[in-house]
């Protein structure tokens, strides 16, 4: 462990890290590879990103509950020199649509969350990786799956779940015809696997 900081937004329901610069060498996946740790400090969450999975992040992490994360870097001795430099970022407020709340409940394991956009992705079986939105959200390589999402505060904040059900989306994968109308309002994309767990 060559440095640590904390990343706080106070009273913020979540937080996802932005690194303005995040320079890991080494080879991904062997004992030489820097890497950074972030931490969430509400519920202990943890996510590692390398040269590679950073980048599949476009240097972000995932989100994480809680106003405040820890970011640590750490290196091997055989490791050049590593470079990390943080800004922060949260998500904006949303509220639904009306004044009255009829969504209803779903335990689908194919049915995720797209964030920051708030819009729902599923899964399904073209190919590998493959997801399906609307054309109208709003989709970059900053765009994130989650699945398992736990239900929302009290306040009516989103709750994110741990970032081993966070997914990246991969920015070449987007096909989409953007707001086309009805019948015509679709995206498909594709996700990078997730960090820690490989799937």
């Amino acid at each position: 462990l060559v440095y640590s900081t904390v990343v706080r937004a106070p009273d913020a329901p979540y937080v996802r890290v932005v690194f303005e610069e995040l320079s890991l060498p080494g080879t991904p996946g062997t004992p030489d590879a820097a890497f950074v740790q972030i931490t969430s400090l509400h519920d202990q969450a943890v996510q590692q990103l390398d040269a590679r999975t950073g980048a599949q992040w476009g240097n972000r992490s995932a989100y994480f509950n809680g106003d405040a994360v820890s970011v640590e870097l750490f290196v091997s001795p055989e490791t050049p020199p590593a470079r990390v430099r943080i800004g922060e970022w949260l998500a904006p407020e949303r509220s639904i649509c009306g004044t009255v709340d009829d969504r209803t409940l779903s335990a689908d394991p194919r049915v995720g969350r797209l964030m920051p956009a708030a819009c729902s992705a599923w899964l399904f079986n073209e190919r590998d990786n493959c997801l399906l939105t609307a054309g109208h959200c709003s989709l970059s390589g900053s765009q994130v799956v989650q699945f398992n999402v736990p239900l929302s505060d009290a306040a009516g904040n989103p709750v994110a779940p741990p970032p081993q059900d966070q997914y990246p989306v991969d920015p070449n994968s987007i096909q989409t015809t953007g707001n086309a109308g009805v019948g015509r309002d679709w995206a498909t994309f594709g996700v990078f696997n997730n960090a820690d767990t490989g799937l």
